[in-house]
């Protein structure tokens, strides 16, 4: 079960490693972040990238959003860590 899979953080933690390699590194998920980056790149004034339901997907892409415009490592994690 679920609940099994995630009784203690390390293995809660693995599980939550293993979802979003299977969101970002997997073929659809590398191409979605193909799609999104070249948006961006096409651009040339404001974008708004939002979520519906969470932080997981849009959070990773405005850390590497921020990331690649030179943003620092803690800073960029700290912003995701914000609730």
């Amino acid at each position: 079960s679920l609940k099994d899979q995630i009784a203690s953080y390390d293995d809660g933690q693995h599980l939550q490693e293993r979802t979003y390699e299977s969101v970002f590194l997997d073929s659809v998920g590398l191409k979605s972040m193909k799609k999104i980056f070249s948006v961006l790149m096409e651009n040339d004034g404001t974008t708004l990238i939002h979520c519906s339901q969470g932080k997981d997907r849009t959070g990773v892409i405005l850390l590497l959003i921020e990331l690649a415009l030179g943003v620092s490592y803690e800073d960029c994690l700290n912003d995701y860590m914000v609730r």
